[in-house]
């Protein structure tokens, strides 16, 4: 039990502490997993 405490605390210094183009990359993955699902129909788009 007191290990998944420490798990999300130290996942929570590793998101604190990330360098600018790791934040960038995440925008960019979500941007582009998101244009996929419209593109395969997963989300209803135009």
């Amino acid at each position: 039990m007191e290990t998944r405490p420490r798990r999300y605390m130290g996942l929570g210094y590793r998101l604190a502490h990330m360098p600018w183009w790791a934040y960038v990359l995440v925008i960019i993955g979500v941007y582009l997993l998101g244009w996929l699902m419209r593109l395969t129909g997963i989300i209803p788009g135009h």
